[in-house]
């Protein structure tokens, strides 16, 4: 198998995350989902004229995905595409058609999947057939458009990607802010475009399963946003402050979200605590911590109430303002995380932060000679050694000692294969 059809197969059979996670496990699943894709009700054909195409799954993301490519490519009047408007069937005779010639492939998946725990993959492969049979109509009169790909996790991403470069579309990947190892590691593509420094050095360390001919790094995916707030940085703000950045994700667990296999609830109340700990040690220094978006969905009280249970105290700060926390990175000196995509944020505008990524290493982060393992804290010992260090120096030191002024924006980089 050659390296492009390695990538395809990898990524096709990876974890989806269009299922809950007690579904991942049915027995029927790729039955149960062949049947709901046969009951959806018939969609309307579509036909897609622009030369510079956005291919997202989140229609919601059509303002930010638009304004960052303005902001960092030029504005070139882009056309977004939601992927998940392609499956369906268009009309019954091709619901009746198309159920014939596949009923093998849905069989097939069906038997395959007994044998392996996850089944949401085999479920899946009847779905990737009918997206691009859908797809490839309403492409079929437009010829060598830009295609700006975003949800690149996404189990079709490499499958679709492989048909349109064969019609000779141009294909440029736009990676998210979690790291390449965790869901992003089998990328094929003709550009791809990384969020962070960290990510360049992923693309090198994972270049087995990347195919790219270009490789460029542009800023955080929401940097357009907020790049201008931090022209001039007032640092008092924020002195003797540390922040604690939430992956909310006791709210994911009681939502059934798709485990990502970490223990994420435990490692983010052991921060905390460690946190509670030095703030109580030192009497100079106050916690603030800030909520993920589903954590302010909640309401103030039953967060305050949740924190208050973990850290058996009243002694922190809960940063409740409406803004995202990405254009409030000046109002503590130091964040800390067990990880999280907003660090990657703070570190390209140049403010300090430590992570705690405690059973990351089964997803390879950090991966090995890159300077973000500078800031990676291995023992409970260490963060706090870390902590005290940080709360210590300047921003300009932190980044120089930590060898990490190649994260600090602006620093764009091209790589040419």
């Amino acid at each position: 198998m050659n390296k492009t059809n390695q990538i395809i197969l990898n990524h096709t059979f990876g974890k989806s995350f269009r299922f809950g996670k007690q579904d991942t496990s049915k027995i029927l699943l790729p039955l149960i989902y062949f049947y709901g894709l046969l009951k959806k009700p018939i969609i309307n054909q579509k036909t897609i004229s622009g030369k510079h195409l956005i291919f997202d799954i989140n229609v919601n993301a059509k303002e930010t995905r638009i304004a960052y490519l303005n902001y960092y490519n030029g504005t070139k009047g882009y056309e977004f595409i939601v992927l998940d408007d392609f499956i369906g069937f268009t009309s019954n005779k091709q619901k009746i058609w198309f159920t014939l010639f596949n009923l093998p492939l849905v069989g097939l998946s069906f038997l395959t999947s007994l044998f392996y725990k996850d089944k949401s993959s085999f479920a899946l492969l009847i779905q990737h057939k009918l997206q691009w049979k859908n797809l490839m109509e309403a492409l079929k009169n437009n010829v060598n458009t830009e295609i700006y790909y975003y949800c690149i996790y996404d189990n079709s991403s490499n499958y679709l990607a492989d048909k349109l470069l064969k019609l000779e579309h141009k294909i440029i990947k736009i990676t998210s802010l979690a790291p390449i190892s965790m869901w992003n590691s089998n990328i094929l593509t003709d550009t791809l475009v990384v969020n962070t420094a960290y990510q360049l050095d992923e693309a090198e360390h994972f270049a087995n399963t990347i195919q790219a001919n270009n490789i460029i790094q542009w800023g955080p995916e929401r940097s357009h946003e907020y790049i201008d707030l931090y022209e001039d940085k007032d640092l008092s703000i924020g002195k003797n402050k540390i922040g604690f950045y939430s992956t909310g994700g006791w709210i994911r667990a009681k939502q059934d979200h798709m485990d990502q296999g970490l223990n994420i609830i435990d490692n983010e109340n052991t921060v905390l605590r460690l946190l509670q700990k030095v703030v109580d040690q030192n009497k100079t220094f106050k916690l603030t911590i800030f909520l993920h978006p589903k954590e302010k969905k909640l309401g103030l009280d039953q967060v305050r109430e949740h924190y208050n249970l973990i850290l058996n105290s009243h002694n922190f700060k809960i940063n409740d303002t409406k803004l995202a926390s990405s254009h409030c990175f000046q109002d503590v000196d130091l964040a800390v995380a067990f990880h999280s995509s907003i660090i990657y944020e703070r570190l390209f505008m140049g403010f300090k932060t430590i992570l705690y990524p405690v059973g990351m290493d089964k997803f390879n982060f950090p991966i090995k000679n890159s300077s973000i393992k500078n800031i990676c804290a291995e023992t409970e010992n260490e963060l706090e050694q870390m902590i005290i260090l940080a709360m210590n120096q300047c921003d300009n030191l932190f980044f120089e000692k930590n060898n990490l002024k190649q994260y600090i924006y602006p620093k764009p980089k091209i790589h040419t294969n």
